[in-house]
């Protein structure tokens, strides 16, 4: 190995939790193993175990199962479910409960901006817009409600 170029040794991917890695700290050589890089990430396992602290994760996809299932940001405070692809909507969330914070003022179609398929809730009023716009243009109409 010594008198070898890097680019000249064998592939020895997939790495191996024992490989050894040459380093050169100062004047002297050492050497780390894969896992003891490995743990450099500190809080984020990289098989099995429990991630603590904050993950930063940059624009895209966020979070990809296999190849047709994906979570990506669409926008501020903004999520998309769907194949994987960025801002992909196609999916389906299936849930048990869903709370709605409060919208803060109830939607008018003259004063509010929305986008079909939104609901928001208001002082235990549920609103429904049916049609996209700006405020003045978007059509907001209250849901129906009859107490179980």
């Amino acid at each position: 190995m010594a008198n070898e170029k890097i680019s000249q040794l064998n592939d020895g991917s997939p790495a191996q939790a024992s490989d050894l890695i040459p380093i050169a700290r100062g004047t002297l050589n050492f050497s780390l193993t894969a896992q003891d890089i490995a743990n450099l990430s500190g809080s984020l396992p990289l098989t099995g175990g429990t991630m603590t602290g904050t993950l930063g994760i940059g624009g895209g996809v966020a979070v990809l199962w296999s190849s047709d299932t994906g979570i990506s940001r669409v926008g501020i405070g903004s999520l998309a479910v769907g194949t994987g692809a960025v801002g992909d909507t196609s999916g389906t969330l299936a849930l048990t409960n869903i709370m709605l914070s409060d919208f803060g003022v109830a939607p008018t179609s003259l004063g509010t901006a929305g986008t079909v398929g939104q609901i928001v809730q208001h002082g235990g009023v549920l609103y429904f817009c049916s049609s996209t716009g700006v405020a003045g243009s978007a059509t907001w109409n209250t849901v129906s409600m009859v107490a179980v």
